[in-house]
C-alpha cells in the first residue's frame, strides 16, 4: 500500500496542473463566461451611488436581510419589488496579482 508520504509530490504537480489549466482554459474560453455578468447602462452614476452607500471592501446584498427582520412585511415588499442582489466589492488598487494570489489560497 502506498503511504501518503509517497503520494505528496503528485497531489501537489496534480492541483497546480488543474490549476494552472483551469484559468488557461478560462481565458482560452471565454465565450464560456462572457455571459456570466453585464455592465450598467449607467455605470458612473451606480458607482457613485456605490461609493457612498458602502463601508469599503466586502459582500452587500440588496435588501439586506437578517434572520430578525426576514418576515417583517416591509422585508417581504423589498424582495417582491427588487432588485435583489449581492455586490462583491474589491479594495480599489488592490491589482489582479493579490486577488490571484488570494484566490489560489483559497482552492488549495
Amino acid at each position: 500500500m502506498t503511504s501518503m508520504m509517497q503520494m505528496w509530490l503528485p497531489v501537489l504537480l496534480s492541483a497546480v496542473a488543474v490549476f494552472l489549466a483551469s484559468g488557461i482554459s478560462h481565458m482560452a474560453l471565454k465565450f464560456w463566461h462572457q455571459a456570466d455578468s453585464r455592465g450598467f447602462d449607467n455605470e458612473d452614476e451606480v458607482a457613485a451611488v456605490v461609493r457612498r452607500g458602502t463601508k469599503g471592501a466586502g459582500m452587500y446584498m440588496l435588501p439586506y436581510c437578517t434572520t430578525e427582520n426576514a418576515t417583517t412585511p416591509e422585508m417581504k415588499r423589498k424582495l417582491a419589488e427588487g432588485p435583489v442582489g449581492v455586490m462583491f466589492l474589491r479594495e480599489r488598487d488592490s491589482g489582479v496579482g493579490k486577488a490571484l494570489a488570494q484566490w489560489s489560497c483559497w482552492c488549495w
